[in-house]
C-alpha cells in the first residue's frame, strides 16, 4: 500500500529507534498490529512465554546481544526474574541509583523456571548438581539453555542462541529470522507513544485519532493579564491512545482499605500532542501524566524519583496490605519539573521560527548561566549551563534538556518566554496547559482524581519510561472517583508546622497546609467515619454514573420480566430462580443482567441488581413498587 506522510514519519521513527527496516514497514502497512494483545499473541505462538518476564542488566543500549564470552553457566545471554538483581549488572550501586538499562525480556520456551522444579536428588549439590541438572535438562530437550542455582531466591538463566531472547516491547515478527531483539533493540518504555502510534490502524494512523479543544483555565497557569487573553484563544490538538476511559469508583466501594498518598502535577497522559493552534509540532510531545500515568504503564501504578518511590514502598509496606494509591493534585505550576512543559516550548520553537531567530535562540541557550536563588542568605544552583546543545532543530538536544538539572530547566524556560515569545515562540504558560489534562486545567488544588494500588511486595521498577520520573512504583490503576474530596477529608488528623496545628477546612485548605503534605508520602485509612463525614458535607460517597446506569438499565430489565411472573405470593417463588447471576471476573462468563458489564462494577452493579429483584420478589403481590425499590437500592 502507498504510505503516506504520516506513516512515513512513523517509519522513519522506527527504524530509528531500531527496528529492523523490513519488520518496520509491515508494522506501519497493518501487517503486524502493535497492540499488546496481537503482539504477546505472536509472542506466544513464537514459543516465547509471556507470563513469564526476565530481566537483563546492562551499561549499554542494547539492539542485538551477543553472547557473553564467560559466566558461572558458560557463554550465553544472562537473565533473571529479579530487576533489582540485574540492576546490579548495569552498573548501579544500589537498586535506586540512576544510570544503567535494565532491560525486560521474553524467552523462547525453553527457559526453565527453576532449578528446583526437577526432581533431584537432595544430597546433590553445587557444581556436581547443576552438571546433573544441565544433563537432565538435555536429555528433555532444553539444550538451549541453563538454570540457575537451586533454591536462589533470585535465579539467574543463560540462554545460549540470542536469537531466543526478545524484548518485551519487540514485533515479535513471525517472519524475522536475525537476532534484533526488537524483531523483531529493546525499545525503551519511553517509547511508548511510538509504539501507540504503530498500533493504529494504517487508516487511523495516518488520518490521527484527533480532538482538537480550547480550556477553561485556572488563572495561575500564567498570572499576567495579556497572556491569560491569549491563553483564552489558544487550542491544542492530541492524538489520544484510548488508554484513559477508566472506571468511575464510588468512595463507600474503598472503605476499610488503606492508601498511601503524594502529591501529583496536571500534566495529560495517554495521547500525543501533535499542533499548537494552526502550528504542527515536527516533534510531536508523548504526553505521559500525571496522573493518567497508571491507566497506560501496566505494572505500574506511580513514577516519581528513585528516593521518593522507596519512600512510597517503605510507606506501603508498612500497611501490612497492598493499599490504594491516591495523589493530590499540585497547583498549576507544578507541572514545570516535568520535561514535557520546555520539551513543547523547544517544539514549538523549532516548527515555527524563523531561521535567523533560531540561531538567535540557540545562541542563547549555550551561553545561558543560572542564577539560582537564595535561602536563607544562600544562594544555590546558580552557575548550571546546559551541556550538549546541538541546535533548537536537533532532536539530540530534547535529550540535553531533559538531563539539565530542574532548576537551569526552569530558568531557561523563563528565558524563552521573555525574549522569544514574540519572535515566534510559546510562552510558559501556553505551554504549561498545552500539557495539562484538560479536566484538571481548572481544578481545584489538593484533591484526589485517580485511584490506584499499589503491590507492595514487589519490587521496585528501576526504569519507568518516563523522562522526568524515572523509577516505577508496582501496582495498577483502578478507576476515578466522581466526587470532589479534598486529600485533607481522608486524613482529618493531619497537622502541619511546629506547633502541629490541624487543619482550618479541609475543603480549602491553604497553600502551606498543602505544602507541609509535600515533604513525604503519608498514609491513612478509608473508616465509616470518614465517609459519614464527607455524607454530613454533601458529598454522596456512593456516587458513580457509570454504575448508576448500568443498574437502572438493568433495573427496567428486570423489572419487565417482573411485570410478566403470574400474581402470586412471594413465598410462591424466589428471587434467585427468577433469573440467576453469574458474577465473574471475565465478562464472557457473565450471565444473566451481568452480561456486558465490566468486572470493574463487581460488588456493585450485582448487589444493586440482586437487591432490587429480591425486594421485589419478596414484595406482596399487588404492591410491587419500583420507585421504591429504586429508593431502597440506590
Amino acid at each position: 500500500m502507498a504510505i503516506g506522510s504520516r506513516l512515513r514519519g512513523i517509519l522513519d521513527e522506527l527504524i530509528t529507534a531500531g527496528f529492523p527496516e523490513e519488520t518496520a514497514e509491515r508494522i506501519v502497512t497493518g501487517q503486524l498490529p502493535m497492540d499488546t494483545a496481537s503482539r504477546m499473541q505472536r509472542a506466544e505462538a513464537m514459543g516465547f512465554d509471556p507470563s513469564n518476564v526476565q530481566y537483563h542488566g546492562t551499561e549499554a543500549d542494547i539492539t542485538q546481544f551477543r553472547p557473553s564470552a564467560k559466566g558461572k553457566m558458560g557463554p550465553g545471554v544472562y537473565t533473571t526474574p529479579s530487576p533489582s538483581k540485574a540492576s546490579v549488572f548495569a552498573g548501579y550501586p544500589s537498586p535506586y541509583a540512576e544510570g544503567g538499562n535494565v532491560m525486560p525480556l521474553l524467552l523462547r520456551g525453553d527457559y526453565i523456571k527453576r532449578a528446583d522444579a526437577f526432581d533431584l536428588r537432595p544430597e546433590i549439590s553445587g557444581r556436581e548438581g547443576q552438571r546433573i541438572l544441565n544433563e537432565t535438562l538435555e536429555g528433555m530437550g532444553y539444550a538451549g539453555s541453563k538454570a540457575g542455582e537451586r533454591g536462589s531466591l533470585a535465579p539467574e538463566a543463560v540462554t545460549f542462541d540470542p536469537r531466543n531472547v526478545r524484548s518485551l516491547f519487540a514485533a515479535f515478527d513471525p517472519e524475522y529470522k536475525g537476532s534484533n531483539v526488537l524483531g523483531d533493540r529493546a525499545i525503551p518504555v519511553a517509547g511508548a507513544g511510538l509504539l501507540a502510534a504503530a498500533a493504529m490502524a494504517p487508516e487511523e494512523a495516518e488520518a490521527g485519532v484527533i480532538k482538537t479543544f480550547g480550556r477553561e483555565f485556572d488563572p495561575r497557569f500564567d498570572k499576567r493579564a495579556t497572556e491569560q487573553e491569549k491563553l483564552r484563544d489558544t487550542t491544542f490538538t492530541i492524538e489520544e491512545r484510548g488508554t484513559q476511559d477508566v472506571p468511575r469508583i464510588a468512595l463507600s466501594d474503598l472503605e476499610g482499605r488503606p492508601f498511601v498518598t503524594t502529591m501529583s502535577d496536571r500534566t495529560q497522559a495517554g495521547g500525543i500532542l501533535t499542533a499548537i493552534d494552526d502550528v504542527a509540532l515536527d516533534r510531536p510531545i508523548n504526553l505521559q501524566g500525571g496522573q493518567g500515568f497508571m491507566f497506560e504503564n501496566p505494572g505500574m501504578t506511580w513514577a516519581s524519583a528513585p528516593g521518593v518511590v522507596t519512600q512510597i514502598m517503605k510507606a506501603a509496606r508498612e500497611t501490612g496490605e497492598d493499599p490504594l494509591y491516591m495523589p493530590f493534585r499540585m497547583a498549576p505550576t507544578g507541572g514545570d519539573f516535568a520535561t514535557m512543559t520546555g520539551e513543547t516550548m523547544l517544539s514549538y520553537a523549532a516548527s515555527n521560527m524563523a531561521k535567523e531567530t533560531k540561531k538567535e535562540l540557540d545562541k542563547a541557550v549555550t551561553e545561558f548561566v543560572s542564577k539560582g536563588t537564595v535561602k536563607d542568605g544562600v544562594r544555590k544552583n546558580d552557575g548550571l549551563k546546559i551541556k550538549g546543545w546541538k541546535g533548537v532543530d536537533d532532536p539530540r538536544s530534547v535529550q540535553a534538556f531533559r538531563n539539565a538539572p530542574d532548576p537551569l530547566r526552569k530558568e531557561l524556560m523563563n528565558m524563552i518566554d521573555v525574549k522569544f515569545r514574540k519572535k515566534g515562540g510559546l510562552s510558559v504558560g501556553q505551554a504549561r496547559l498545552a500539557v495539562t489534562e484538560p479536566g484538571q486545567a481548572d481544578a481545584l488544588d489538593a484533591r484526589i482524581q485517580n485511584i490506584g494500588e499499589i503491590f507492595s511486595n514487589n519490587d521496585v521498577i528501576t526504569q519507568s519510561g518516563h523522562p522526568s520520573y524515572p523509577q516505577g512504583v508496582p501496582g495498577q490503576g483502578l478507576g476515578r472517583t466522581d466526587q470532589e474530596v479534598s486529600i485533607f477529608d481522608l486524613l482529618p488528623n493531619a497537622r502541619y508546622g511546629d506547633a502541629q496545628k490541624p487543619v482550618k477546612d479541609p475543603v480549602r485548605p491553604t497553600a502551606r497546609e498543602i505544602r507541609a503534605l509535600t515533604m513525604k508520602p503519608y498514609t491513612g485509612r478509608i473508616t465509616e467515619d470518614i465517609l459519614l463525614g464527607l455524607e454530613a458535607r454533601g458529598v454522596n460517597v456512593n456516587a458513580n454514573p457509570i454504575v448508576t446506569a448500568a443498574a437502572v438499565a438493568a433495573g427496567q430489565e428486570a423489572e419487565g420480566l417482573l411485570a410478566q411472573l403470574p400474581q402470586k405470593d412471594s413465598e410462591a417463588y424466589n428471587y434467585s430462580d427468577l433469573l440467576p447471576i453469574k458474577r465473574s471476573k471475565d465478562p464472557e462468563a457473565r450471565e444473566g443482567l451481568l452480561g456486558g458489564y465490566s468486572p470493574a462494577y463487581t460488588g456493585v452493579v450485582e448487589d444493586m441488581i440482586e437487591g432490587l429483584l429480591k425486594f421485589s420478589t419478596q414484595a406482596k403481590r399487588g404492591i410491587y413498587n419500583p420507585a421504591a425499590a429504586s429508593e431502597f437500592l440506590l
